[in-house]
C-alpha cells in the first residue's frame, strides 16, 4: 500500500493539473469571445453612430433645398453640341433628376448610375434625366454608355444645376416640378447606400404611384 501510495498522488495531481489546464482554456475561451461580441457591438455602435450622422446631413440638406428654385438663366450642351436653355430641359414636367460631375466619387457615382439604370426600367428613360459638369460632354456619354444608361442627358462645364452644392463635391439628386423648383434632394456619398434605396422607395410612391418594397 505504501508503494502506490506516492502513485495514486501523482495521479492526482495530473488529474488537477488536468483541470486547471481545462478550467483556464475555457476561461479564456469565454474572454475571447465576450471580446469578440465587443468588438462587434463597437463596431455595429460606429455604423450606427456613421448613418445617424448621414442621416442627419440628408435632412439638413433636405430643409436646406427643398423647393429651391432652379431659374430659367443657365445653360446646358445636348449631344450634338446644342446650347439649351435649363428652362427646355426641366420645364417640360416632372423628372427625376441626376447630376454629377467628372470630380465627383467615382464609387458613388457608379453605385447610383446602377440604381438610375433599374429605376429607368420602371418608370422609363423619359422620366430620368442626367446633368453632368465635364469638360467635355463626349466624356459624360461615354461614362453613361459604359453603365448602359440609356436616358438623356445634357452637360454643362460651368457650374452644377444647384451651384450652392458644388463646394460639397459629391453627386445629388432631386425631383424637378413645371416651375423649375427641386424636390426632395437628396446627396449621394459612398456612405448612403442604404439610405438611397429608401430614398427611391418613397419618390416612387409619392410621385410616381409605385411602391416597391425590394
Amino acid at each position: 500500500m505504501k508503494r502506490i501510495y506516492p502513485y495514486l498522488v501523482y495521479a492526482m495531481i495530473a488529474v488537477l493539473s488536468l483541470f486547471v489546464f481545462y478550467l483556464n482554456y475555457q476561461m479564456q475561451h469565454l474572454r475571447d469571445i465576450r471580446d469578440s461580441y465587443k468588438e462587434s457591438l463597437n463596431t455595429l455602435n460606429k455604423e450606427i453612430s456613421n448613418k445617424q450622422i448621414i442621416l442627419e446631413e440628408q435632412m439638413v440638406n433636405f430643409y436646406n433645398f427643398e423647393g429651391f428654385n432652379i431659374g430659367k438663366t443657365q445653360m446646358f450642351m445636348n449631344q450634338k453640341g446644342d446650347s439649351i436653355n435649363v428652362d427646355h430641359i426641366l420645364g417640360q414636367g416632372r423628372k427625376i433628376v441626376f447630376n454629377f460631375s467628372e470630380y465627383n466619387c467615382d464609387a458613388c457615382v457608379k453605385e447610383e448610375l446602377i440604381s438610375l439604370k433599374i429605376i429607368c426600367n420602371i418608370i422609363g428613360s423619359k422620366n430620368i434625366i442626367i446633368l453632368g459638369n465635364f469638360e467635355r460632354i463626349r466624356d459624360l456619354g461615354i461614362i453613361l454608355k459604359s453603365a448602359e444608361i440609356d436616358c438623356q442627358y445634357y452637360n454643362s462645364a460651368k457650374s452644377s444645376v444647384i451651384p450652392e452644392i458644388e463646394n460639397k463635391n459629391l453627386p445629388f439628386i432631386f425631383i424637378n416640378d413645371l416651375g423649375l423648383n427641386a424636390k426632395s434632394l437628396f446627396i449621394i456619398n459612398k456612405n448612403s447606400n442604404d439610405l438611397t434605396k429608401h430614398f427611391y422607395q418613397i419618390i416612387l410612391k409619392k410621385y410616381f404611384k409605385i411602391v416597391r418594397n425590394d
